[in-house]
C-alpha cells in the first residue's frame, strides 16, 4: 500500500505442521493483479466486498497429479476449461499452466461459500463460518477519476520529484567525470627525455614530480567541478519529497530519544500526509480480526 497503492491480505487455514489441525492464518498476497474484488464495494478495506476471488496458476502434470486427468480440457490450450476467467483482464492465460481459483462469496444465510475451481471442475467447496469476505485491502492515498476511486502509493505521489532527483545525480555524475584527470600541466621542455621516469610512474602512487632543470616549474591541477546548482536541486528535492509524504528527513526518532520535537511529530501525525495509511491500517486490521 505505501509503494504502489494497494495491497491485500487473505486470511485462510493451513495445517500446523506440529500438531496436524487446521490454524488461522493472514497471508500476503505477493501479486496485486492476482486479485478481483467485488467492483460494487465501497469501504477502503473492502468489508463490505459480496464477492472476491484470487488466481494463482499450477503446472498441467501438478494439476493432473491433484485433481485427476479430465480437470484439464482436452487439446489445451486451444479448448478452454468450461469454467474459465478471459473476462478479467488482469489475469493472464498461460499456454503451459492453468489458473486454479479461490472464490468467495457471500451466501443467503450471511455466511460465505468458498470454491477452489481448477479447469474443468470445482476441486473444493466449502461454507465458511465467516461473514465478511476474507479478502482485505491496505490502501494508500485516494486518487478520483472518471471511472470512480483508485488507491496511489508513495511512489506516485513523488514519481516526478524522485525523476528529478535521478537526473540531478545522474548530471552530477556526469560532471565529475567529466572533469580534469591529469595531475600537472608542464613544459615540453621540463618533461624532456624522462620518459622512462613517467612510464614507470604510471604504476606508482609517489606524489615525487621530477622535471628539468632551468624550465618553467609544472602547475599542479586540483580537480574540481561546479555542484553548487545540483547540491541545491538535490537538497530541495530531498526536503520536498519529504513535505510530500510528511516524514522528515531524519525520520521518526525512536522511543529512546524522544524530544521536544519528536513528541510535537507524534501529536501532528494525524494531519501529516501518512496519517491515511495509519487509519487504512486501522480498518483492515479491524476487518481482519472480525473474520478471525
Amino acid at each position: 500500500a505505501v509503494v504502489c497503492g494497494a495491497g491485500y491480505i487473505v486470511v485462510t487455514t493451513v495445517e500446523d505442521e506440529m500438531t496436524g489441525q487446521p490454524k488461522i492464518v493472514a497471508e500476503f498476497i505477493n501479486r496485486q493483479g492476482s486479485v478481483a474484488i467485488d467492483p460494487m464495494c465501497e469501504k477502503v478495506d473492502c468489508s463490505d466486498a459480496e464477492e472476491g476471488a484470487i488466481v494463482n496458476y499450477i503446472s498441467l502434470s501438478k494439476a493432473k497429479r491433484l485433481y485427476g486427468e479430465d480437470v484439464v480440457p482436452y487439446k489445451f490450450p486451444e479448448n478452454q476449461p468450461k469454467m474459465n476467467f478471459q473476462g478479467i483482464d488482469q489475469w493472464e492465460n498461460l499456454t503451459d499452466c492453468l489458473q486454479i481459483v479461490s472464490y468467495y462469496v457471500k451466501n443467503e444465510n450471511g455466511t460465505v461459500d468458498y470454491y477452489k475451481i481448477c479447469g474443468n471442475y470445482v476441486v473444493e467447496a466449502l461454507e465458511l463460518p465467516i461473514r465478511h469476505i476474507p479478502i482485505v485491502r491496505f490502501a494508500g492515498y485516494e486518487k478520483y477519476d472518471t471511472k470512480g476511486v483508485k488507491y496511489a502509493g508513495i511512489v506516485d505521489k513523488t514519481w516526478s520529484l524522485q525523476l528529478g532527483l535521478n537526473i540531478a545525480y545522474s548530471t552530477l555524475m556526469e560532471r565529475a567525470n567529466r572533469s580534469i584527470k591529469a595531475n600537472v600541466i608542464m613544459s615540453t621542455q621540463a618533461a624532456q627525455n624522462l620518459d622512462k621516469y613517467y612510464e614507470k610512474k604510471e604504476d606508482e602512487d609517489g606524489s615525487v614530480i621530477m622535471y628539468n632543470q632551468g624550465a618553467d616549474i609544472p602547475q599542479v591541477i586540483r580537480e574540481s567541478f561546479e555542484t553548487g546548482d545540483l547540491s541545491a536541486v538535490i537538497t530541495n528535492t530531498r526536503n520536498l519529497i519529504a513535505d510530500v509524504i510528511g516524514i522528515p528527513l531524519a525520520g521518526i526518532i525512536g522511543d529512546e530519544e524522544k524530544t521536544a520535537t519528536e513528541i510535537l511529530i507524534q501529536n501532528n501525525n494525524k494531519q501529516s500526509n501518512v496519517a491515511v495509511f495509519y487509519d487504512n491500517a486501522y480498518k483492515a486490521n479491524r476487518t481482519i480480526g472480525k473474520v478471525i
